[in-house]
């Protein structure tokens, strides 16, 4: 039974509860006749107690207007009310059932804890020594990374001891990527043994297709379907050699083409080692593999609408996916495995749609998952507001409306564009997944409104995205709804209601605006924060909404005010804060948000133009301290009085040779620089510099110097001041003039070509941009000082993964088989 102040007092006698009402109101009457009857309080502290006048004068100003006192802060003034005329015997009874919660709260965790289900993370080890689990580590700051499933399912492990599926939830659970196994003797060409023939184990694949089943006598089309299914997976899962580029550009890193579980062809005996990831095809070889890039999904978003070229068969009816206007890969969306002796196909792992796959599988990826179930479905397409679907169930027609192509342009021999989507559809609506591309038919009219949900790549939940980030919220009360479908439906309405909000009342700590769907908001933009207030633009948890700035934001606020945006992917313009009239805005943060590096692409629809690269944050103000946290963004420029302090994200000049940070003007030194855990693609000109876990990849282009002029060393990476700071556990390019590195990378001059960061993809909109790459050096991949790699996904702790699961493999595997660990993204 639970205990509190009320119920706790209602328990007693009546007569020591009337004497204690009596005796609060004595002790009020004499606190009245004093001269600090103004102040009286009773129980409340002063932060209370002017939280109590506000509330007080803002439920009167309502009233006279004739509005409502919302309930939730009408509860909390009568919470305070109540505490302010306690006597002297409830006030003990309240402090008493403070701590009877605080017992009341630790029993029952105390009973969770004897579960792995619910227990505390710091109890998982303890719970793992009772049933003879070993080699677990404990990564406080590891994003998703838990010991609570190989826990829970030791007991399972054991009963399996030896099988491919084992082992594949073995690795499943303890990297938390998705996983596969392939056991290679299984796809060994050998001559067959007649009394156990595997008919799917064939050295030459079978090239017939179902469409010429009507040909020659050929079986039925069924039929000749079901047979050669298996060989028609097996040639377009099909490996090629290990050193070629994947299939496609927006596929780099993440095809599965060259290092997939998924290809059935059979193969002669290699006899290299499959620890090494030389040799797969032998008889005690066993594969795992781990995808360790995520889908993500966005949900009816706007689809990006090309501008128009003057061709009325082809304007406006040209889309692509990202509603950014890039040209992204599209991702299935993994359908989770119910049994541990499951092995995982091709719709478990997240990986990026071939054309081939989703052409044949059309019908299992495309489509809403109405009823909320784990199906599988990956993308639709919505157009004017319904949904572009056949009959269900089960969709005959749907051809008829989708057909999946390719949409690539024509090129001559020196790859100049010579047909822009040559291949776009008269009756249908075409999907490319490889180039994220949409058209709609030529026959028709263009469609008002072109709505998409679908899936995309990346290594971690960074940038803004349908993610949970509550826990990353500033916790203000006052919030200002803002949607489309709303009466407050633009960000500058919803940032004048909550200027409404300050001016009638005062006491108000601050407030929030929160865009509560996926859709464009375009126009300018200008925040400003009053004197001594907090303001936080947000997106919801789980939505990403996309600011298309009409010019340059401003950012401004008064004296001590504080600005957050957070959960905000913003294009077309830049953010600045600017010199102006009370312009002393003292903390911007900005959390979860894209701040599109490089080139940003024309809202022909918004009458916003297309911009070159430039700097995507621009403080000019002195006295600002800047905080990002887990963001991705363009070059940024800050003041020399002003500093940057960056954790766990991506700045992206988009050349080594580009300028990622330096204070106005481009080659003057910017503020103190504070980076951890982060990913600096660009020159970088400081004041002061203290970094760890970190890379710069920066360099000069033949014959530059730079700064200019050049009073000051030549260097890509440059501190002037050398005597404060610290560089520890990072890259820095050769040259770089920085203040004390310790155990940085290169080590010595010798190393300075091997041991340079090499990633999967540097474009941003890749599913791998800034992904260090498998052929990285060691000494940067496991550089930091935790033993994780140095750079932005520092907190995935990967190598710790691939380590924790080597260790783990001894106990599973069969005896005389050897295990291969593969990244198959």
């Amino acid at each position: 039974m639970s205990f509190d102040a009320e119920r706790l007092f209602e328990l007693l006698p009546a007569f020591y509860r009337v004497r204690d009402v009596a005796v609060a109101e004595q002790l009020a009457a004499l606190i009245g006749q004093s001269e600090d009857a103004t102040g009286w309080a009773g129980l409340l502290t002063s932060e209370e107690e002017a939280e109590r006048r506000r509330l007080s004068d803002l439920r009167q100003s309502l009233f006279a207007a004739g509005q409502p006192f919302p309930a939730m802060e009408a509860a909390r003034l009568e919470e305070l009310e109540d505490k302010r005329q306690r006597g002297p015997l409830k006030a003990l009874l309240a402090v008493v059932a403070e701590q009877v919660a605080v017992l009341e709260e630790d029993l029952a965790q105390l009973y969770d804890d004897q579960f792995i289900e619910t227990c505390a993370e710091w109890v998982v080890p303890y719970i793992g020594d009772l049933v003879g689990t070993h080699g677990l580590f404990y990564y406080p700051n590891a994003r998703k990374l838990s010991r609570r499933a190989q826990v829970a399912n030791t007991l399972a492990y054991r009963r399996r001891k030896g099988t491919a599926s084992v082992l594949e939830q073995l690795a499943r659970d303890v990297t938390e990527w998705n996983a596969s196994v392939v056991e290679y003797f299984q796809r060994l060409a050998t001559t067959q043994y007649m009394n156990h023939l595997r008919p799917d184990n064939l050295a030459f694949a079978g090239l017939r297709h179902s469409h010429f089943a009507e040909l020659g006598g050929r079986p039925p089309s069924r039929e000749l379907l079901e047979r050669n299914e298996r060989q028609w997976a097996a040639i377009e899962y099909a490996s090629a050699p290990a050193d070629q580029e994947p299939c496609a550009p927006r596929h780099r890193g993440t095809c599965w083409r060259g290092q997939s579980p998924f290809d059935t062809l059979a193969r002669t005996a290699d006899v290299r080692s499959v620890e090494s990831r030389r040799g797969k095809y032998n008889i005690p070889n066993v594969g795992i593999f781990l995808w360790r890039i995520g889908s993500y999904s966005v949900t009816d978003a706007p689809a990006y609408r090309l501008p128009d070229t003057g061709d009325p068969f082809t304007d406006g009816r040209r889309f692509l996916f990202n509603p950014a206007g890039l040209e992204a890969a599209l991702y299935n969306r993994p359908v989770t495995e119910d049994e541990i002796t499951h092995l995982s196909e091709p719709s478990n792992v997240p990986a990026p749609f071939t054309r081939p796959v989703l052409d044949r599988f059309l019908e299992s990826f495309y489509g809403a998952d109405t009823e909320g179930r784990d199906t599988g479905k990956s993308l639709l397409v919505s157009r004017n507001g319904i949904e572009v679907v056949g009959a269900d169930p089960p969709p005959p027609d749907l051809r008829a409306l989708v057909c999946i192509c390719d949409l690539s342009d024509r090129t001559d021999a020196q790859g100049n564009i010579v047909k822009a989507w040559a291949r776009h559809p008269s009756d249908r609506i075409a999907v490319d997944p490889v180039l994220g591309r949409l058209a709609f038919p030529k026959n028709s009219s263009p469609p008002l409104a072109a709505r998409v949900s679908y899936h995309y790549g990346f290594s971690a939940e960074m940038g803004g995205g349908e993610y949970g980030r509550g826990q990353t919220f500033g916790g203000l009360g006052h919030a200002v709804e803002v949607s489309k479908v709303k009466t407050i439906n633009t960000i500058a309405r919803g940032l004048n209601e909550l200027s409404n909000s300050f001016a009638n009342d005062p006491g108000l700590e601050g407030g929030v605006v929160e865009i509560s769907d996926n859709d464009y908001y375009a126009g300018p933009l200008n925040v400003s924060v009053p004197a001594g207030k907090k303001l936080e633009l947000r997106a919801a948890d789980e939505r990403r909404p996309y600011l298309v700035l009409d010019g340059d934001a401003l950012l401004r606020g008064g004296r001590d005010a504080e600005l957050t945006l957070n959960g905000l992917f913003v294009t077309g313009g830049s953010l600045h804060s600017v010199p102006m009239i009370n312009n002393n805005l003292r903390l911007l943060r900005l959390r979860h948000c894209t701040l599109v590096p490089g080139r940003t692409p024309a809202f022909a629809q918004f009458g916003v133009p297309a911009r070159p690269a430039a700097p995507r944050l621009v403080i000019r103000i002195p006295g600002v301290e800047v905080e990002i946290d887990s963001c991705i963004l363009g070059p940024v420029i800050i003041h020399e009085d002003s500093s940057l302090r960056v954790t766990n994200s991506i700045i992206d000049a988009t050349a080594e040779e580009g300028v990622a940070y330096s204070g106005v003007g481009g080659a003057s030194a910017g503020g103190p620089l504070f980076v951890e855990n982060s990913t600096f693609v660009g020159r970088v000109h400081t004041k002061r510099l203290e970094a760890s876990n970190s890379i710069f990849l920066a360099s000069f282009r033949a014959g530059e110097a730079w700064p200019t002029p050049a009073v000051r060393p030549a260097a890509p990476v440059l501190a002037e001041r050398v005597q404060e700071g610290c560089v520890r556990f990072s890259y820095l390019p050769p040259a770089a003039h920085v203040p004390r590195p310790f155990r940085c990378q290169p080590a010595v001059a010798s190393d300075e070509s091997r041991v340079r960061p090499t990633f999967t993809s540097l474009r941003y909109g890749d599913a791998a941009y800034c992904q260090l790459s498998r052929y990285c050096a060691a000494e940067i991949r496991e550089g930091a000082d935790d033993g994780a790699e140095m750079g932005a996904f520092h907190d995935l702790y990967q190598p710790q993964r691939v380590a924790n699961l080597r260790a783990r493999l001894d106990e599973y595997l069969r005896f005389g088989l050897e295990a291969g660990i593969f990244y198959a993204s």
